[in-house]
């Protein structure tokens, strides 16, 4: 539906500027000092940041085909377990570890929810693939890491993934995150 929607207003912008000249010049007397105010005036505000960008444009519509679902359970034994392992092998271990781990697991055991539907038939997928969000230890700066075959993974490889993807988020190494907060910076946020 966005993609309509921008769509209609290009037309409109061409069209406007065939029948009425001028129109062009009054659209980009708005457009100009909007770009300039959002862009090189409020350039680090917080409402303006890249990451911020990203998330207002990511927002799916009610048709994603996306499973979603809730699950509770007590993390007293897992934050335990957790703690033990950290001291056993020396090599931080968290509950975004952890549950990684169980995600890969339910996914490689039950392909019934792990699949894509291509030309109206379910296709279920060969490995067990997981994404999170890794954030900086101030929060400011955050991407996303997807662990192929978490289910085959150690628990000291998944923890070894993310403390360096956070490290390349903090030193700024990442080209493929640089590139994506380069443009996103560039963007309006509209």
């Amino acid at each position: 539906m966005n993609a309509l929607r921008i769509l209609f207003l290009v037309i409109l912008v061409i069209y406007l500027t065939y029948v009425h000249p001028k129109f062009l010049l009054h659209f980009f007397a708005i457009f100009i000092p909007y770009i300039i105010i959002t862009q090189y005036l409020f350039f680090n505000s917080p409402l303006n940041t890249g990451k911020t960008k990203v998330f207002i444009c990511s927002w799916a519509h009610a048709y994603d085909p996306q499973i979603y679902g809730t699950s509770k359970m007590k993390s007293t034994s897992v934050k335990k377990f957790c703690e033990d392992y950290t001291k056993k092998n020396g090599i931080k271990v968290g509950l975004t570890t952890f549950l990684i781990k169980l995600a890969g697991k339910i996914l490689k055991k039950f392909s019934e929810i792990n699949g894509n539907i291509v030309f109206g038939k379910y296709i279920p997928k060969q490995n067990a693939d997981v994404c999170c969000l890794v954030a900086t230890n101030n929060g400011e700066e955050s991407d996303i890491l997807t662990i192929r075959d978490a289910d085959s993974l150690k628990l000291e490889e998944i923890s070894h993934l993310i403390e360096k993807k956070k490290k390349t988020i903090e030193n700024k190494t990442d080209k493929q995150y640089n590139r994506r907060l380069f443009i996103a910076n560039l963007l309006p946020t509209l």
